[in-house]
């Protein structure tokens, strides 16, 4: 394994010690507020836009303090977008991001995207939270997502992230072993 991917693993892990850290500091249950969040503890404001590019789900505006959510998404995916945000809000200031290293932009955004999408899903989707709800017989994706307000695919992923997606059942739509992701 090269060193670029021990780093990467290791900022992963950050990312989500961060989310934990947060989520048990303040006590968040779920479905964690994460609208209220932002608001309350990070004093971040979400505004929600109409005609934001509908391939932008929301952006980060560190200099208004603020997070433009495209009010056209399902409100599922709109929660994801905004912890995806937070993560970035608390993992990547505008300074040294990647360290001392020189390394491509393109590279380095899709670092900051990975870890702000482990952020993001250890904040809405706590480990130890999904666990115990599989563990004591939650066995369906449907309402696993349900019951942390994310997408069917953001469980899925999840599941699988955790090594329980063999515990839980996909949607009736899936085929092949593969969930039908409904949003």
């Amino acid at each position: 394994m090269r060193w670029e991917d021990d780093d990467r693993q290791y900022r992963v892990r950050l990312a989500r010690g961060v989310a934990r850290q947060l989520v048990t500091k303040h006590r968040l249950s779920i479905p964690i507020d994460v609208e209220g969040f932002c608001r309350k503890v990070a004093g971040i404001e979400i505004y929600f836009e109409e005609g934001i590019d509908e391939r932008v789900s929301a952006v980060l505006r560190r200099d208004l303090g603020a997070i433009l959510v495209n009010a056209n998404k399902p409100r599922v995916h709109t929660r994801f977008s905004i912890a995806h945000e937070l993560g970035h809000w608390y993992l990547h200031s505008d300074s040294a991001v990647m360290g001392e290293r020189t390394v491509p932009l393109a590279v380095i955004n899709e670092a900051l995207d990975v870890e702000a999408n482990a952020f993001a899903a250890e904040f809405l989707m706590p480990a130890t939270a999904v666990r115990e709800l599989v563990r004591v017989g939650v066995a369906d994706l449907p309402a696993l997502a349900a019951r942390f307000e994310v997408s069917q695919e953001a469980m899925w992923y999840r599941l699988n992230e955790l090594r329980l997606a063999r515990s839980v059942r996909p949607s009736a739509r899936g085929n092949g072993g593969s969930p039908g992701f409904v949003t």
